[in-house]
């Protein structure tokens, strides 16, 4: 089954155009087919550049398990039961993390593709690590 960006873009029109989050769709291989542009701004690509980035460009072997896992779950389930966390690579380098939750889009019953949304959680990771040396330091403080 092919996608269809303009049949999905105009069922999810308002989702693509005024979420904040980072939205995606990607086939069942892994394959992006579409992104807004908070997703586009986030990791650093145009749309040309991220359709033509395999999905394992962007995550590392862990975070590829992991998200298998959850698409095989949204196949055989038809739904994703718990919010996922990823460490995802953008163009330059660097990483994000985001927590993601996807659902799964069909065609004649049958599920093709899933379209995602992601909360970029950087500044929440950085905050908890920051928590988690000043933990540290102040549990040292204390015992010493």
């Amino acid at each position: 089954m092919s996608y269809n960006r303009e049949e999905i873009r105009e069922k999810y029109k308002d989702l693509f155009e005024y979420s904040l989050d980072l939205i995606y769709v990607n086939d069942l291989e892994g394959n992006i087919l579409d992104a807004n542009d908070i997703m586009l701004k986030a990791i650093g690509y145009n749309m040309e550049e991220l359709l033509n980035t395999p999905f394992k460009d962007l995550l590392d072997k862990e975070n590829l398990r992991k998200a298998a896992k959850y698409l095989n779950e949204i196949v055989e389930t038809g739904h994703q039961s718990t919010l996922s966390e990823y460490k995802v690579k953008t163009k330059n380098g660097d990483f994000i993390y985001v927590e993601a939750f996807a659902i799964p889009l069909r065609k004649n019953g049958k599920i093709y593709a899933t379209i995602g949304i992601a909360k970029n959680i950087a500044n929440f990771k950085i905050a908890q690590e920051e928590l988690k040396r000043s933990e540290r330091k102040y549990r040292f403080l204390f015992e010493t």
